[in-house]
């Protein structure tokens, strides 16, 4: 019985170390890129009213570029509005079209 609470606390400590070093490696990720956002605000000015794909860290957003701002992006999803912080996006895409220039309903990525 004690081997396996032995057993479970070391994973239970294992695990908080590797979630931990994680979110630090995450937060180092994000302090190196600080200031590359207003690049990335230049960059998204060419896609103003376009439907483009925006790649974060952990998710993708897919809409319609209505706005540029100093510290964010303007996006509107069917009826929703959504702000995105540029220091977050690491790629910016237009939303692919097939050949007869309708919106793709399947992208591989």
């Amino acid at each position: 019985m004690e081997s396996y609470f032995s057993v479970i606390f070391l994973f239970a400590i294992l695990f908080i170390i590797f979630r931990q070093q994680k979110q630090y490696i995450i937060k180092r990720m994000i302090s190196k890129r600080k200031g590359s956002g207003k690049d990335m605000l230049k960059l998204a000015e060419q896609f103003i009213g376009k439907r483009c794909i925006f790649y974060t860290f952990n998710s993708q957003v897919v809409g319609t570029v209505k706005e540029i701002g100093e510290n964010g992006i303007l996006i509107e999803e069917k009826e929703n509005l959504q702000i995105i912080n540029p220091d977050y996006v690491s790629r910016i895409r237009e939303y692919p079209r097939n050949k007869k220039g309708k919106y793709k309903d399947v992208i591989f990525d």
